[in-house]
């Protein structure tokens, strides 16, 4: 039924909810990756920066690297 409305699984979409929280965090703070992790609700940096690179193609580091961040 939820993938039925929103076109995603339960997972999948906290997930993109939690990226999409992390890249205001990127952009809007000088909060290191790993406080932008957790602060976004994920405990292993690995999955974080995995999962960040799944919805957007690029690290969080490079994100904030390249400009799209401040």
């Amino acid at each position: 039924l939820f993938k039925h409305y929103f076109k995603r699984t339960p997972m999948d979409y906290l997930n993109y909810y939690r990226i999409t929280q992390a890249i205001k965090l990127l952009e809007e703070t000088e909060l290191k990756v790993l406080e932008v992790a957790m602060e976004v609700g994920f405990d292993n940096i690995s999955y974080f920066i995995s999962t960040f690179k799944h919805y957007v193609g690029i690290t969080p580091s490079k994100y904030r690297s390249q400009g799209k961040a401040n």
